[in-house]
């Protein structure tokens, strides 16, 4: 039975993924979070610890796709775009919703 051989390359590629998946996800889920929470209080659809609760409990589902996304894309480079761009994008709107507007 042959081996195929692990490059360095490749050990950087799963290390980065690896990170990605655990701190991409993290600041996608909290950003989401965040502004969900804020737009359901303000809204008037739901009181500040229910929007929070609700929004929490979404977050979790949302971070499993998103670490499992993490690993099915081919390029590395776009799974770090395609998580750190929504992430900053919904973090800025709900400063801009919630607190700084």
């Amino acid at each position: 039975m042959s081996r195929r051989a692990v490059t360095v390359a490749y050990r950087w590629q799963v290390a980065s993924r690896t990170a990605a998946a655990v701190l991409g996800a993290f600041a996608l889920t909290s950003a989401a979070s965040i502004l969900l929470a804020v737009l359901l209080t303000r809204s008037g659809i739901a009181a500040r610890g229910p929007a929070v609760h609700g929004a929490t409990l979404l977050g979790f589902v949302l971070w499993g796709a998103a670490v499992m996304w993490a690993f099915h894309t081919r390029s590395l480079a776009r799974t770090w775009l395609n998580l750190l761009v929504p992430a900053a994008l919904c973090g800025s709107l709900a400063w801009a919703i919630g607190w700084g507007g």
